[in-house]
């Protein structure tokens, strides 16, 4: 017993079966053993006792079912695999944030703005070298946005940021903030040691250390 499904419509005698129509089947019995090309007989449903000719079908593979055992299997390794392309992406990430160039803030708002009105990174790097050009083709705060970056002293690391792909570099009141804020987050995770002045004593030692570093007093 076997599922078709039929391919193309069929006349029969008490109407037609049409292209699409799925049913349980057999081989039709008789015949000689192993005769190809016997039809098939459609045994429940609205067509039982129809032949369908094997022209007219094609089989159905039958559906896989899984233990709970095997389906439990499978679905763990779905999930190992998952997590480790999980794993394997966030890796691929760091590695790519890790290979930007950090920009000042005012270049790489200057670099937004100007792939907003169409620039690519080659245009962005011909055009600011021909600012003096470009009066009449563009409105001024384009021509300010190229400005900005043409007087951006490092063209090296300019040309290498739009190549990489490039971060906002941090000003110094930003990089303190950002480190004091990790400094206080790990020192509430450390157990106190009932001495509320030297707890506060220890914090401001380090903290006092990391800016001191910062601004290399």
């Amino acid at each position: 017993m076997f599922k078709i499904k039929i391919i193309k419509d069929l006349r029969t005698g008490s109407g037609w079966i049409r292209t699409g129509e799925e049913m349980e089947t057999r081989v039709l019995p008789g015949g000689l053993p192993f005769e190809a090309g016997r039809p098939y007989q459609v045994i429940s449903g609205t067509y039982s006792g129809h032949e369908i000719p094997q022209s007219y079908a094609v089989t159905i593979p039958k559906e896989k079912l899984f233990t709970e055992q095997q389906y439990t299997a499978i679905s763990t390794e779905l999930l190992k695999t998952t997590a480790e392309k999980q794993l394997l992406q966030q890796e691929i990430d760091e590695l790519i944030a890790s290979k930007k160039v950090a920009l000042p803030r005012e270049v790489t708002q200057a670099i937004e703005r100007l792939r907003v009105v169409g620039f690519s990174n080659y245009g962005i790097i011909s055009c600011s070298d021909q600012t003096s050009l470009l009066g009449r083709d563009y409105p001024p705060e384009t021509i300010a946005d190229l400005k900005s970056i043409k007087y951006f002293p490092f063209a090296d690391k300019l040309i290498e940021g739009l190549v990489k792909g490039y971060t906002v570099e941090e000003t110094p009141q930003e990089r303190i903030k950002r480190g004091v804020q990790a400094i206080y987050e790990k020192w509430t995770t450390i157990p106190t040691s009932g001495n509320d002045q030297r707890d506060g004593e220890d914090l401001a030692e380090q903290i006092t250390k990391f800016v001191s570093a910062e601004m290399k007093l």
